[in-house]
């Protein structure tokens, strides 16, 4: 199969993501159970981040709103405004 017309996304991984990755690789070839790898989980949520790493691979573990901004980030424009007030007193 070839990469021709395919683009391949960039990921950047934290240390945390890293240490996940880590981790699950450990469970999933059996080298540690549910919970030993607890990383400060609970059970459900490791279930389901096995779930998305045996699914999608090490970019299932990135959260799916990195790199966006918030719905309710205030405008650029209202944050220059009261910075400039703040500045003025």
């Amino acid at each position: 199969m070839d990469n021709i017309g395919m683009e391949q996304e960039r990921v950047t991984l934290s240390q945390k993501d890293i240490k996940r990755i880590k981790v699950l690789e450990m469970m999933v070839n059996g080298m540690m159970t549910n919970q030993e790898a607890a990383l400060k989980l609970c059970r459900r949520q490791i279930i389901r981040l096995r779930k998305k790493y045996l699914d999608q691979g090490e970019t299932g573990i990135i959260h799916g709103n990195r790199g966006r901004h918030p719905l309710h980030r205030i405008g650029e424009h209202i944050r220059l405004k009261v910075l400039g007030l703040y500045r003025e007193k």
